[in-house]
């Protein structure tokens, strides 16, 4: 049997033309009409499928004229057409082409007053979702900047359509900064931190600009200050300590407001700034920048005057910090022979150790050197006959031994020994007048003098001969002294107190002792 040819819709149309201008049959007419609509709608999905929008445009308008001659609202059918092709692109994921038909319809639909709300409503539902499916499919995929768009478009299209406020926004916004989140930390996994802050950053603002406070608006805040955080200790690892602790800073500031001053986030975000100044006084304590070291650390210090000892770990590092900073600046001193200096700053150590309570054996090797200093200096002043330098020196080490330092260097029954010393000397005015006499000698005198004792010294030095005379040259060697010293050496040696001796040992008495009576005479030449 042949296969029945079909009627073009060209013959159709023709008929409808004729069937109108002879106005003959009503009912045939509206046959033909309906024929047409029927024939119309079957192209219209032929072109919808191809992606021909101009001829679906013209046949849609063909078919409304047709539906309007016999009371029926075309486009409805025509909506629900575009409607149905996209739900059959979303359901196969082809998220682009689904909102393409989407949108059409929704253009269409409000357009027509017949469509019921709910309608509308159930297209504008299938539209947000496209784009959510889109945003997701994309965050997956690690394409943030894709996802942001299709959220973007959620949000912008959730404000139009139930305002600002709504729960429908509030969810659309979460959507939007949890994206931005995922690509905060994504760019954070792999040390992008500038990325990562700016990504989160634009969350924050998106949220202000809303005037919404989320719950995933405060973690966006919350992941930004963890990000921040990473960025500072990795800045401190480069060197780079005062771009650190300015991020720590707003880090800081950023929990103060969100968390309140008694949260853990706000004690765990002081720590960090105070572990920042830490490691930036340490840098320049390594660089014997002192000043510099204990001002930064003194800073840490301030941070913790309102602290409940969350932070005494590392406070403790910083008092550590400061006294070792007044401890190696005093060494400083030392070797350039600037003994106040090395003193006082030895006793800032130590005020600090006591002001914060530091275990004393802690800071033992403090005292060790300032009492070693102390005695260094008492010995000095000694010397110079500074009967009141010395005092002071016994004072201050004294104050230290009662307020609890130990030291092998001074002990009580030392000091009591030195302040003896102190008494039995002469009069300071007189050790005074001693000494400017002593300082009377010109230059000219000196040199004389100095020729004198080499006239006198012939084959053996000076320093050779105080050794082998057994003195110890600390400067204050006397012609009492000398003499004192040579009546002990005949005492010993003479041959009346080496009777019992064998005659090798008194030869070798003997001749020791005429060694000395040379020594003896050059000596008593050479020294005032």
């Amino acid at each position: 049997m042949a296969k029945k040819k079909k009627v073009p819709v060209s013959f159709w149309e023709d008929q409808l033309v004729k069937e109108k201008q002879e106005n003959k049959d009503p009912e045939k007419v509206k046959f033909i009409r309906n024929v047409l609509i029927s024939e119309y709608t079957s192209l219209y999905e032929k072109y919808l499928n191809k992606g021909n929008y101009k001829k679906t445009n013209e046949i849609n308008d063909k078919i409304h004229e047709l539906k309007k001659e016999i009371d029926i609202i075309s486009k409805e059918e025509v909506v629900w057409l575009f409607e149905k092709k996209a739900l059959d692109y979303l359901q196969n994921s082809s998220y682009d082409e689904a909102i393409s038909y989407f949108k059409i319809a929704l253009e269409k639909s409000l357009n027509i007053p017949t469509i019921k709300p709910e309608e509308i409503k159930n297209i504008k539902e299938s539209l947000k979702k496209s784009y959510f499916e889109k945003g997701s499919s994309s965050l997956n995929q690690n394409k943030f900047d894709d996802a942001i768009v299709s959220f973007k478009k959620i949000l912008d299209f959730c404000v139009e359509n139930s305002g600002k406020k709504s729960e429908e926004t509030k969810e659309a916004l979460n959507n939007l900064i949890m994206c931005y989140n995922q690509k905060g930390e994504y760019f954070a996994k792999r040390d992008r931190f500038e990325d990562a802050i700016n990504a989160i950053d634009k969350a924050i603002e998106i949220t202000n600009d809303m005037g919404i406070e989320t719950e995933t608006a405060k973690s966006a805040k919350k992941n930004i200050a963890k990000i921040l955080t990473l960025f500072a200790f990795n800045q401190i690892d480069k060197g780079l300590y005062d771009l650190a602790i300015s991020n720590l800073k707003k880090i800081l500031d950023m929990t103060l407001q969100i968390y309140g001053n008694d949260s853990e986030d706000y004690i765990e975000s002081k720590n960090n700034l105070i572990r920042g100044y830490n490691t930036k006084g340490k840098n320049f304590l390594e660089k014997s920048r002192y000043d510099d070291a204990i001002s930064t650390f003194e800073k840490s210090l301030e941070l913790a005057k309102e602290d409940k000892g969350h932070s005494s770990r590392y406070i403790n590092d910083s008092i550590d910090g400061i006294i070792k900073s007044y401890y190696q600046k005093s060494c400083a001193y030392e070797e350039y022979d600037k003994y106040e200096e090395a003193i006082l700053n030895l006793e800032k150590a130590l005020k600090i150790a006591s002001k914060h309570q530091v275990n004393k054996i802690r800071i033992s090797y403090v005292t060790d050197k300032l009492f070693l200093i102390l005695k260094t200096q008492y010995e000095a002043a000694s010397k110079n006959y500074n009967s009141q330098k010395m005092k002071e020196i016994l004072d201050i080490a004294l104050s230290l031994i009662r307020s609890g330092y130990n030291s092998i260097n001074f002990d009580e029954n030392t000091i009591r020994t030195y302040f003896e010393r102190i008494r039995n000397q002469r009069t300071e005015e007189g050790h005074k007048k001693s000494y400017e006499k002593y300082q009377e000698y010109t230059r000219e005198e000196k040199k004389e003098k100095h020729e004198k004792k080499k006239s006198v010294i012939d084959e053996i030095s000076i320093k050779e001969l105080v050794i082998k005379f057994e003195l110890d040259d600390n400067g204050t060697i006397t012609k009492e002294l000398i003499k004192e010293q040579y009546r002990y050496w005949v005492d010993l040696l003479h041959p009346d107190k080496n009777l019992n001796k064998s005659d090798a040992t008194i030869k070798k008495a003997e001749e020791k002792l005429k060694e000395i009576n040379t020594i003896y005479k050059k000596l008593i030449e050479h020294f005032p």
